[in-house]
């Protein structure tokens, strides 16, 4: 990747190996190789920094989230697509359990190696009711995806250990797991006229760099002032919560990683902007509740 636009042609590959199988929605495929660009870099507290997760919502029926999965597990060393629905969530296993009498952990299904990108896909979802077994289940899904924490099932206590994963969570309406770092309806065009590249040989390199050293951003002065008043106008306009700000920030830093740079320059954080604007534009347009935007 080190001759001139080496870099810039993995990142095109690897769009438009997402973007072929989203239906060509561009924003969509930007956001979702943004999230497999993100890595955590550091803690506040218990918070993993850098990490956020991605809910591709209004997925049309006539898209095939296995499709959506396979061209993703092209792209990255791990991946695994979990149907996420009443029949799953009551009756697998999902979180690890302690097994006293061989003193081991029984795997569940989110037992899953670190890095692994992990694609919920809900849209097989009805309406029903949860046994136990599916409350349990559903609560370690959503400990998993927004705090990348894995709930072990000790008989009498659960236990919770960091795991840090890239989610993507696929639904056709509102999600069932709450506080999601960026929501997005996906718009399809009617003639996509994006196809897969031949080959992702440098897409999968270019991403396996950008991931191998996680470091924070770089911030400069005038760049943080931008950011800070476009937050203001965001939240004036769309009564955001002060917590879509750290999704910002690990938007900001994928972006930046995805075209190999560890500073945020005004150019770049201008078109991190204009992507939010545009989702946020999206949701609203789609009817998305404020709670529901902002993963309360």
């Amino acid at each position: 990747l080190g001759a001139p636009g080496a870099l810039a042609a993995a990142r095109a590959a690897a769009l438009a190996q997402i973007a072929a199988a989203v239906g060509g929605d561009t924003l969509a495929a930007e956001y979702v190789l943004m999230q497999l660009a993100s890595r955590s870099f550091g803690t506040h507290g218990e918070k993993a920094l850098g990490c956020w997760s991605l809910n591709l919502t209004r997925w049309p029926q006539a898209m095939d989230v296995e499709r959506f999965g396979r061209a993703l597990s092209e792209l990255v060393p791990r991946a695994a697509l979990l149907p996420l629905s009443l029949q799953t969530l009551n009756q697998r296993k999902w979180r690890p359990q302690k097994d006293f009498n061989a003193n081991r952990l029984v795997a569940g299904q989110l037992q899953l190696a670190p890095g692994t990108l992990l694609i919920l896909d809900e849209t097989r979802l009805t309406e029903g009711q949860l046994s136990g077994q599916g409350v349990q289940a559903m609560s370690a899904v959503s400990s998993l995806v927004t705090d990348q924490r894995l709930a072990c099932d000790f008989q009498y206590h659960d236990v919770k250990l960091p795991l840090e994963l890239l989610c993507v969570v696929v639904s056709s309406g509102r999600s069932i797991v709450k506080g999601l770092g960026a929501v997005l309806p996906v718009k399809p065009q009617e003639r996509p006229d994006v196809q897969a590249p031949p080959s992702l040989d440098a897409a999968r390199l270019f991403l396996g760099l950008v991931t191998r050293s996680p470091k924070a951003l770089n911030i400069p002065e005038d760049v943080a002032h931008s950011v800070s008043t476009d937050f203001a106008d965001v939240r004036a306009n769309s009564q955001v919560t002060p917590d879509l700000i750290h999704t910002w920030m690990s938007l900001a830093r994928a972006f930046c990683a995805t075209h190999g740079e560890s500073e945020l320059s005004a150019d770049r954080w201008r078109t991190v902007a204009q992507f939010e604007r545009e989702r946020l534009r999206r949701c609203q347009e789609a009817g998305i509740a404020r709670e529901h935007l902002l993963g309360a």
